[in-house]
């Protein structure tokens, strides 16, 4: 089964903000504590994807038709082996309703995530409508450690979280053993916000590439402008003043381009305001 650790909700943020020239933090907790980042997790699953694009291990064209040989259930929507990885990325695989969150991934009856998730019918064609949903972020879990040969959480220690001297995090999996994709990464706060440092700095850290300069633009760019109502790169909300990786409860990484600044924070309140927060950090310096 798969291991949760629920954590108390409180009303208090802890901070950490980058601005280019060094850190700042308002530590409410230790700031080595690990947190769930809960949908913040998607930026870190996006970038497993086009670290792994980068290096020629996938393409975004690429169609859930050609992966999972031997693991597709007996009665599938025919419809969904034409959904890419771009699909999934910006969540338009033409879902009716998300699923696999906390809500509901507990109750769905199987341990086989996989072909519970290969198994749902699509009401509608992939890349017209946009549904969030916990699974589509599973399904690219899947494809990375599948292309890669290694579980997405030991490609992205590999691959990122070791460059960026995180050494500190943890996972949850699936009852299967494969990474969650989609949520219940546990990072720090400065850990959780150097993916934006990254995204800031274009994909350089400390003078080395992580992923491309094309990727970082791409992710961060509105990639589902034929869609009224939403602004979603890959994994990342798209704003007026820059682009955020968000999750429940109000964890958020806030990228600010034009001021040059990353701020982050765990929060643990429902129903407060982001914006409100990030101008009173804002306003203080």
């Amino acid at each position: 089964m798969e291991r949760v650790i629920r954590s108390k909700k409180m009303n208090y943020y802890d901070l950490a903000l980058y601005d280019g020239e060094g850190w700042h933090a308002r530590e409410l907790l230790s700031v080595s504590s690990c947190q769930n980042c809960y949908s913040v997790t998607k930026a870190f699953t996006a970038a497993a994807v086009g670290i792994a694009r980068d290096a020629g291990l996938l393409s975004l064209d690429d169609k859930l038709g050609g992966f999972f040989a031997g693991e597709w259930p007996d009665e599938f929507d025919p419809e969904i082996k034409n959904v890419t990885v771009r699909n999934l990325l910006t969540h338009t695989m033409g879902l009716e309703a998300g699923f696999l969150f906390e809500a509901d991934r507990h109750k769905i009856g199987t341990d086989d995530w996989l072909g519970y998730c290969l198994s749902k019918p699509l009401r509608d064609k992939p890349g017209e409508k946009f549904m969030y949903s916990n699974s589509t972020y599973y399904l690219l879990s899947r494809i990375v450690s599948g292309v890669s040969g290694l579980r997405t959480d030991r490609f992205l220690y590999e691959r990122l979280f070791k460059p960026l001297a995180i050494d500190n995090y943890a996972w949850a999996s699936c009852p299967m053993g494969e990474t969650q994709g989609g949520t219940s990464l546990y990072l720090s706060t400065r850990d959780m916000a150097k993916l934006g440092a990254l995204y800031l700095n274009k994909g350089v850290w400390d003078g080395a590439r992580i992923f491309s300069e094309d990727w970082a633009e791409r992710a961060t760019t509105n990639q589902t402008a034929g869609i009224p109502g939403t602004r979603y790169g890959y994994g990342i909300v798209i704003t007026d003043d820059g682009y955020r990786f968000a999750g429940a409860y109000n964890q958020f990484v806030a990228v600010r381009p034009d001021l040059n600044i990353v701020i982050a924070a765990h929060g643990y309140i429902e129903n407060s305001d982001i914006g409100t927060i990030l101008n009173g950090v804002l306003s203080e310096r």
